[in-house]
Formats: C-alpha cells, structure tokens, sequence
C-alpha cells in the first residue's frame, strides 16, 4: 500500500512542478510561482485609480504579494522596464487607515521600507526596483503597475485524472 501511494504522491508533485499548458493574456507572463497567475507590468504611468481601472478592465486588478519570491520576482520585472518604482495593489484608503490589497486577499506579507508604514491614512502601495521595499505614496502619483491576472488557459491539463 505504501509504495503505490509513494508513487501516487511522486505523481502528483512532478505534475504540479512540471506539466502547466497555462496561457496568459497578450502582454502578461506566467507566473514562475503559480501557473494560475499571470503577471501584465505596464510601463505607462498612471495614477493608483487609472491603474486599477486598467487592471480591471484586463479582468485582473493591481497585483497582491504575499511571499518575498513573488516580491522579487516583480522587482525584477519592474527593473526590467526602467522603473524606479511601481504601483502595486495597496492601499489604506479606508477610515481606519487599514492596508488592504485590490483583490481582497489577505494582506499576509509585507515588506515595509524605512519609516513605513508611516501612519498616514489614504496611501497607496508601491514597491521600489533598488531596494524592493514598500512605500506608502499619494494615490495621485503616476506611476509605471503590474496586474495579476488569469491566465487564458489554465495549466495542469496534461496530468492524469485524479493527479492535481
């Protein structure tokens, strides 16, 4: 019993790790993490409300980060593009200034900078390419942003039934 669960297992991780047929909307990159996640970075700056409505209308919205790869990795992309810094899906417009990410995930991960968060309420979330910390800024900034979105054609589809 042991060994056949074994190779059920042994299965199962090299399908997740290896078989995705994921594809991701014109423009946006699958995700090295996740392959029901792809990343869209826009090199034309706009302000937070612009891009997320940008995001939106791409049926994505403002990229969450929830681990230091993904952190990383997005600090990259965005090096990539010239940026110094690019909006991420933050904000603490709220009335009690509570950072909540755009998709409503948890906010379970941050990488603050120096002095930040800084207790002002009404800011919104970007992530510098020099240093990969999060800043707090004013909404109205215009700004270089990544959307998470899904992809077109969700992956795993050459695993076996039962393996997922």
């Amino acid at each position: 019993m042991i060994p056949k669960l074994f190779v059920f297992v042994l299965a199962a991780l090299f399908c997740n790790a290896f078989a995705s047929d994921a594809e991701c909307p014109q423009g946006a990159v699958l995700s090295p993490f996740d392959p029901n996640i792809c990343y869209m970075v826009s090199s034309n700056a706009l302000d937070y409300y612009s891009a997320a409505d940008f995001c939106e209308q791409a049926e994505g919205h403002l990229t969450s980060v929830h681990n230091a790869f993904e952190n990383s990795y997005l600090r990259g992309a965005a090096s990539s593009i010239g940026a110094d810094t690019v909006w991420i899906g933050g904000s603490n417009n709220n009335a009690k200034g509570i950072w909540k990410w755009e998709d409503s995930s948890a906010f379970d991960w941050t990488d603050w900078g120096p002095g930040q968060p800084n207790g002002t309420a009404g800011l919104c979330l970007s992530v510098s390419t020099h240093d990969g910390f999060w800043y707090g800024e004013k909404c109205a900034q215009a700004k270089p942003f990544f959307c998470k979105v899904n992809p077109t054609k969700r992956g795993l589809a050459s695993c076996p039934n039962g393996v997922q």
